[in-house]
């Protein structure tokens, strides 16, 4: 690791990022990719917690497996419209980003993806999402609101367990399943609306510990060991 760099300036004649490249360049806090890259490699820039802004060019098309996680001070990202997939923990351990736009075009969020972003206030899921998958914003403690989209199908295992700030969320008729413990200790949450889909499905625990909740408006509901 080059734990002393403090700046890079990537030409335009380089097409890719490889795997670890930046790895642990802990006083790294600046990094502009430029538009000729079209691949980033998996933990290409894990570890470099000094991290504090990174523009990813509109020519990437997915976020690779801890691309980005423990950016410890990254405090915004924006994900273009050319991006189809984030991966594994690709922010996972972000602790201090505050805000995160997701294009229009990803389809897949990777498990672990935001986990522990504990500053995230905000996140807009695009209607591109048909699944969030396990542990997906797990952690996120700061984490108000969340607005999930009729594209959304399934909502996965620990998905928003510990996000102990939410406070409502709406579920809407899309969406089938409701995984295990999905949004179990979210202790501040308040209301839950759950959409008139009469075959959706609650799985164990999945409102477990949420010790304010004192609404829940739903339909027909295969509900089990739930709240």
């Amino acid at each position: 690791s080059c734990s002393a760099l403090q700046s890079v300036t990537i030409p335009d004649s380089v097409t890719s990022i490889g795997r670890s490249a930046f790895q642990s360049c802990s006083a790294l806090q600046n990094v502009t990719i430029p538009s000729s890259v079209t691949s980033i490699g998996s933990s290409a820039f894990h570890s470099c917690s000094g991290l504090q802004s990174v523009i990813i060019p509109d020519s990437v098309t997915s976020i690779p497996y801890r691309a980005f996680s423990s950016c410890s001070a990254l405090q915004s990202v924006t994900v273009p419209d050319s991006v189809t997939s984030i991966g594994r923990s690709a922010f996972d351990g972000c602790s201090a980003l505050l805000s995160v736009t997701i294009g229009n075009s990803v389809t897949s969020i990777g498990y672990d993806a935001f986990k522990s972003c504990s500053e995230l206030k905000n996140v807009t899921i695009p209607d591109s999402v048909t699944t969030i998958v396990d542990y997906a914003f797990h952690s996120c403690s700061g984490l108000q609101s969340v607005i999930i989209p009729s594209s959304v199908t399934s909502i996965g295992v620990g998905a928003f367990d510990s996000c102990s700030g939410l406070q409502s969320v709406t579920i809407p008729d899309s969406v089938t399943s409701i995984g295990n413990h999905a949004f179990q200790g979210c202790s501040v949450l308040q209301s839950v609306t759950i959409g008139s889909n009469t075959s959706i499905s609650i799985g164990d625990f999945a409102f477990h510990s949420c010790t304010s909740l004192t609404s829940i408006t739903f339909n027909a509901l295969q509900l089990k060991n739930a709240v």
